[in-house]
């Protein structure tokens, strides 16, 4: 397992249930995530400098670099074309200022390719067969991941922080509601409301 840990990566073992090694990061710090596509692992950092780092888990070592232009909040990619989304928003203070539109990269060839119109920030991302889910403020936005275009936006709570998703349902928590709301995706409906005590983050594995 590889967990972002301050200004390294956390190399795990998943059977002992131990930290392996720390390594550090060649250049960016604050992870804000990671994935892993094949074997390798990207992690990328925020701050005024964004940076998405590539470790390739053959080789145990660092391979390359990815300048974000945005403040990274989250990451996901998708396992079938190696499209991924980096969530991100904007920082008072850098110059100049990170864009707050989520992007695209692509990792079978390590570049970024685009981003998506999503212009008020986005705070997480997740991937679920053909489509991506970005929680903007307020809003969840369904994008096609064959052409990174918006499909519709789904208004949600304001206080969302995360969002997951599997086949049949959006998964958006919101910490200040203290609650994970369950959006259909075959209507954009709400069906259920889940509430847990001062929830922080949302995984699902199937």
């Amino acid at each position: 397992g590889y967990l972002g840990s301050g200004a390294q990566l956390a190399v795990l073992d998943l059977i002992g249930n131990t930290v392996l090694q720390y390594l550090p990061l060649p250049i960016g710090s604050q992870p804000s995530g990671t994935a892993i596509w094949n074997s390798q692992v990207y992690i990328p950092t925020n701050g005024c400098s964004s940076v998405m780092e590539v470790f390739d888990t053959r080789s145990n070592s660092f391979i390359g670099t990815m300048s974000l232009s945005t403040d990274a909040t989250a990451i996901a990619i998708d396992p079938e074309t190696g499209h991924g989304y980096v969530s991100g928003v904007t920082q008072i203070g850098c110059v100049p200022p990170p864009s707050s539109l989520p992007q695209v990269f692509d990792a079978n060839t390590n570049a970024v390719i685009g981003n998506i119109d999503a212009p008020f920030g986005s705070s997480s991302v997740a991937i679920s067969g053909t489509r991506a889910y970005i929680l903007e403020s307020g809003l969840v936005d369904i994008v096609d991941i064959s052409s990174n275009r918006v499909l519709t936006r789904i208004p949600v709570d304001m206080n969302a922080g995360r969002v997951a998703a599997t086949p049949s349902f959006i998964y958006v928590l919101s910490g200040a509601a203290n609650a994970v709301y369950v959006i259909s995706v075959d209507t954009n409906d709400l069906v259920a409301t889940l509430t847990f005590q001062d929830p922080i983050d949302l995984f699902f594995f199937f």
